[in-house]
């Protein structure tokens, strides 16, 4: 038997449809996920520090209570800050000695990408395929005893290209 042309509505998006209720199996299975959720919001899986719904793996808990993945990149970044430069040079013995140093250099380069401060283009010549996050002032200047987060602060990095950046490290080879 052939069937019948109705002219009734979809009830989820209101189209005509031929179908009693629905035109597709999308529109009634986003229909029925609407009346009969599979999950519901669960308070255990709120951000302890910002109250945002979240999925926390194991690293991200703190104290076995859940945090949103940018509460705890702040944290951390707190954390690694409040590190001495002579504390991050002890833990950096497995490096050679020119890379004392790159513990604070990752660090300053999580910092920037997290805050936003990272350039696309040179700050001095405005040369745009390729930038390196630069210390104003060298790592090596700052005493031992001096925090992280002041030789990563933001006024001390700039993004510079790599010609640029090797006339700032090297002020005595140009004879100036």
């Amino acid at each position: 038997m052939p069937r019948k042309h109705c002219n009734e509505k979809c009830l989820f998006c209101g189209k005509k449809t031929s179908n009693p209720k629905f035109c597709n199996r999308s529109c009634a299975a986003s229909h029925n996920n609407v009346r009969f959720p599979k999950r519901s919001v669960e308070t255990q899986n709120l951000c302890v520090s910002c109250g945002t719904q979240c999925f926390p793996s194991p690293s991200v808990k703190k104290n076995g209570m859940p945090r949103c993945k940018k509460c705890w990149q702040e944290d951390k970044i707190v954390e690694f800050g409040n590190k001495t430069k002579g504390e991050l040079i002890a833990e950096s013995t497995s490096y050679a000695s020119k890379h004392r140093y790159e513990k604070i250099r990752q660090y300053g380069k999580r910092l920037s990408e997290f805050y936003g401060w990272k350039s696309s283009s040179c700050q001095k010549c405005g040369y745009s395929k390729h930038t390196e996050l630069c210390h104003k002032k060298s790592i090596q200047s700052f005493t031992d005893n001096t925090k992280v987060s002041a030789i990563n602060s933001r006024d001390n990095i700039i993004y510079l290209c790599p010609n640029c950046h090797w006339e700032l490290d090297n002020p005595n080879a140009l004879g100036r």
